[in-house]
């Protein structure tokens, strides 16, 4: 009995004083806001995962682009012109191939003259006497 009226009592009391707390404004706002979240959070909870999974199945369906190359301005314009001009040359074919880099050079002697206990240290070419590039034997490759 006592108990049960006093129980109530204190819960009247808290009442009030978070009605003369929620006064403010700011206060209003939130809590109509956190109770209309309350009321509905199923409904809000649903319409994410609908979202979701539409977004899921749009994601799914876009195709993937047929090239890298991304062309903001229109072929008329001069500096798109350039970049296609440029992408035909073979020096840009050249740097997009996958291959290394191979330099050859003639008359030098195959001679390794570094020290061969230290890997930090270079050989120096050792060029070939008997070379001569003005030989119609050199020229030819």
């Amino acid at each position: 009995g006592t108990t049960l009226t006093t129980l109530q009592a204190e819960n009247n009391e808290r009442k009030e004083l978070l009605d003369v707390e929620h006064k403010a404004f700011i206060h209003r706002m939130l809590d109509g806001y956190y109770n209309v979240l309350h009321k509905y959070r199923w409904v809000v909870l649903l319409v994410c995962v609908a979202g979701m999974c539409a977004c899921i199945v749009v994601a799914a369906q876009l195709s993937l682009p047929t090239s890298s190359v991304v062309a903001l301005l229109p072929p008329s314009n001069e500096y798109e012109r350039h970049r296609l001009w440029s992408q035909n040359l073979l020096s840009t074919e050249l740097a997009k191939g996958n291959g290394g880099v191979a330099s050859i050079a003639f008359g030098l002697t195959a001679a390794d003259t570094g020290d061969h206990l230290n890997p930090d240290s270079f050989t120096t070419l050792v060029l070939d006497d008997s070379f001569n590039p003005s030989s119609e034997e050199a020229q030819k490759f």
